[in-house]
C-alpha cells in the first residue's frame, strides 16, 4: 500500500514536471511569437510566404526521379544480380526525414497563420455578427383635431461582456516579475493574458467578466 502510494505521488510529481516544461518553454514562448507577429502589419504575409516556400521546397526535394533504363543488356543483367542489401538505400531515408521535417514545419507556420488570424479578425467577425434592435422609449398620444406627431425611434446600445485580468509576483522564468494586466471587451485578448498569468506561475492573479 505504501509503495503504490509512493508511485502515485511520483506520477503526479512527473505530471506536474511535464505540464510546468509544456508551459513554460513551449506555450508561453508559442503564445508571445502569435502576439508579436499579430502586432505587425505584415506577419501574416511573412508567415504565408514561409509557407510558400516550404511547400516548394518539399515539393522540390521529395520530388524522385526515376532511373534511366540500362543502354545493354549485358548492364540489365548485372543489375539485377546486383543483391538487394547491396543497394544503398541511404537516400530514401535522407529523403523521409526531410518530407517529416517539412510537414512538421508546414504545420508549425500553418497553426501560427490560423492563431495570427484568430486573434487579428475576430473581434471585427464577432462585431459584424452582433445585430442591434432599435428599442423605441418614447410614448405617442394622439388627440382628435391634432396632427399626427412622427417621432424617431432611439437606439440604446446593448450592454457588452467587459473582462478584466491582472496578475503579479510572478515567478516562471522569463516572466516579468509585475506579470500583466488587461482590461477591455476582446475575449481573445483576455483569453490570451489569462493564459500568460497562468503560465508565469503568478501568485496573485485577478481574473473574471461582467456587464458593461
Amino acid at each position: 500500500m505504501v509503495g503504490l502510494l509512493v508511485g502515485l505521488v511520483y506520477y503526479i510529481n512527473m505530471l506536474d514536471s511535464i505540464y510546468q516544461i509544456y508551459t513554460q518553454y513551449i506555450l508561453t514562448p508559442y503564445l508571445s511569437l502569435i502576439k508579436e507577429l499579430e502586432v505587425k502589419p505584415a506577419g501574416i504575409y511573412v508567415l504565408i510566404a514561409i509557407l510558400i516556400i516550404l511547400s516548394v521546397a518539399q515539393s522540390r526535394i521529395i520530388k524522385r526521379v526515376p532511373a534511366k533504363a540500362p543502354s545493354s543488356p549485358d548492364a540489365a543483367a548485372e543489375v539485377h544480380a546486383k543483391p538487394k542489401h547491396q543497394i544503398n538505400h541511404s537516400h530514401q531515408a535522407w529523403f523521409k526525414v526531410l518530407d517529416k521535417i517539412f510537414t512538421l514545419s508546414c504545420l508549425f507556420v500553418l497553426s501560427l497563420i490560423i492563431g495570427v488570424c484568430y486573434i487579428r479578425f475576430s473581434p471585427a467577425i464577432t462585431d459584424f455578427l452582433k445585430t442591434d434592435t432599435p428599442t423605441d422609449t418614447t410614448t405617442q398620444t394622439t388627440t382628435p383635431g391634432t396632427p399626427t406627431q412622427t417621432t424617431t425611434p432611439t437606439y440604446v446600445a446593448p450592454k457588452r461582456l467587459y473582462y478584466y485580468c491582472s496578475c503579479s509576483s510572478c515567478w516562471a522564468s522569463g516572466c516579468p516579475r509585475n506579470g500583466y494586466s488587461y482590461g477591455g471587451y476582446d475575449s481573445s485578448y483576455y483569453s490570451y493574458y489569462h493564459s500568460l498569468c497562468q503560465a508565469c506561475s503568478c501568485n496573485s492573479l485577478n481574473a473574471g467578466s461582467f456587464w458593461k
